[in-house]
């Protein structure tokens, strides 16, 4: 299967050894399902577990570095293909572009930011490709509840909401990246009405 997954987590291991087990084994079910593995391109934290496990099991890894972190990050010298971006901007376009489907892991803003990022793309018909949540140790329950006040208050429609997969399963999350489809692009104006 030739489908590029892409997958935004921290650069750092979290608090919690289920965070690195977790990143681990998602990066090893991608290569394992001949997909390949698109991430943040660092060699630290979860990025560096969840890029060696997938290189571990043979698997195909393209990184998005953005070059003004690549001293902190520093990019995982074993990954097959490097991008290199001046933004965040264009390291997100970059992830849009060339992925097939999206999955979070735990992380910090820069997480954060991208998942937004592929919603609103979603959202507003620019793409449409899988969102999976890995909610390990119900990590994202805040931001959830977040978007569940959203909906209640009127300012999201009940649509977009449950179009964020959520599951605390590395296996499932990665087998809904391998198998589901987004809704089409063509009705997304009928998603946004409330």
């Amino acid at each position: 299967m030739n489908r590029k997954i892409a997958v935004f987590c921290g650069a750092h291991s979290g608090s919690e050894q289920i965070f690195s087990d977790h990143a681990r084994e998602v990066g090893k079910l991608i290569a394992q399902n001949q997909a390949e593995l698109v991430f943040g391109g660092g060699n630290r934290g979860l990025m560096g577990i969840v890029s060696d496990a997938a290189i571990d099991n043979n698997g195909k890894v393209t990184g998005i570095a953005l070059s003004k972190l690549d001293q902190f990050e520093q990019t995982n010298p074993r990954i097959t293909t490097e991008i290199i971006t001046k933004t965040f901007f264009e390291r997100k376009e970059k992830f849009l572009e060339i992925s097939d489907a999206f999955i979070v892991l735990a992380g910090g803003m820069g997480s954060l930011d991208e998942l937004l990022d592929v919603q609103v793309n979603n959202q507003v018909g620019m793409i449409a490709k899988p969102l999976i949540i890995l909610n390990t140790l119900n990590y994202y329950d805040h931001f959830l509840a977040w978007m569940d006040n959203a909906v209640k208050y009127k300012f999201l429609s009940n649509i977009n909401r449950n179009q964020i997969i959520i599951t605390s399963s590395p296996e499932e999350a990665v087998e809904m990246a391998l198998n589901l489809t987004a809704p089409s692009q063509d009705d997304w104006m009928t998603r946004l009405k409330i």
